[in-house]
């Protein structure tokens, strides 16, 4: 079972900010799967930007007390790649000059866009053409340790791995871009999905309150 401790751990190595353009995202989510189909927090997320080593502490604890209602599972996950402030703020400029034209034609929806902006912000963020780093994340459906190491042993061969992270009904193995054509050749018979930007398992935890 994952602790808070572990988690923690997790991403203190994993969140690297080796250039000062670097952020990562950790969201927390309700999924469907884990809940009620008809609860009341199916459609909860919270993202917060993590914007050196010393804000993934307090990131981390102000997710798990945001997603703290009692009966209700909750999980966390972090950016597969850190993402790069230069670019989305030039992506973020084009949505600014959107919105000013708006305001300027009387838009009756505007004060509402314009309220959620922070929203906006870590959207743009998390838009693929804005990643700072350039990681893989295959999506193993699977507990078999015999496909994992398989899948581990084929990798290191092309590639450089950077994590192997347990999630609930299997794994998420992070390695560096390269070319998969042969991995998911070898691998198509097995429940496998590569996913070149996505976001990577932290935890799941029940709330309390």
């Amino acid at each position: 079972m994952t602790t808070s401790k572990d988690s923690i751990f997790f991403l203190q190595n994993y969140c690297r900010f080796e250039q000062s353009n670097y952020v990562w995202i950790l969201t927390g989510i309700v999924r469907n799967k884990d809940n009620n189909s008809n609860h009341e927090h199916d459609k909860w997320m919270r993202r917060l930007i993590i914007r050196s080593p010393e804000d993934i502490l307090s990131c981390y604890n102000d997710i798990k007390a945001m997603g703290n209602a009692k009966g209700v599972t909750y999980r966390m996950y972090v950016s597969l790649n850190a993402r790069d402030v230069t670019k989305a703020f030039f992506d973020f400029q084009h949505t600014l000059i959107t919105h000013s034209c708006e305001i300027a034609r009387g838009d009756a929806q505007i004060q509402d866009h314009i309220k959620r902006l922070d929203s906006v912000w870590k959207t743009v963020l998390l838009q693929t053409h804005n990643r700072a780093t350039k990681r893989f994340l295959l999506d193993v459906d699977s507990k078999s340790e015999e496909l994992l190491t398989n899948l581990q042993e084929y990798l290191d061969k092309i590639t450089k791995l950077h994590v192997v992270r347990e999630t609930v009904s299997g794994y998420h193995i992070v390695f560096d871009a390269c070319d998969t054509r042969g991995l998911m050749d070898k691998f198509k018979d097995y429940p496998i999905d590569l996913q070149r930007d996505s976001l990577l398992f932290v935890e799941t935890w029940e709330g309390e309150k």
